[in-house]
């Protein structure tokens, strides 16, 4: 997480805990007192988790079979072939057959 990211959640922890702190102290001026976005103060108090920490929802393939997939398009890159979207989908397609076994995993463009 870059520093400034890293910043601005540590000022939002801070309004938060002043916040449980004094049962009276409103999100507006607990965010201009810490220096916090109101919006995103408001979003963590609620419950909403920061989006550094949030996972990505859609991905099949796992660590090793990305890297394998990136192998596959440099290996295409330097014997001078242009891999495109439609060779790339396959080869991702035919990773997940192979770890899996399932004809109907498929991924996404």
């Amino acid at each position: 997480m870059p520093p400034e990211l890293h910043e601005i959640e540590e000022r939002i922890a801070k309004a938060s805990h002043a916040m449980d702190n004094d049962p009276y102290l409103k999100g507006t001026k607990a965010a201009k007192q810490f220096g916090a976005p109101y919006e995103r103060l408001m979003a963590r108090r609620r419950g909403r988790p920061p989006s550094h920490s949030r996972g990505g929802q859609n991905k099949k393939l796992s660590a090793p079979q990305d890297d394998a997939l990136k192998e596959y398009i440099l290996m295409l890159q330097y014997s001078g072939r242009r891999a495109n979207i439609y060779e790339i989908r396959a080869a991702a397609g035919r990773l997940l057959f192979w770890s899996s076994g399932d004809p109907n995993s498929s991924v996404s463009i």
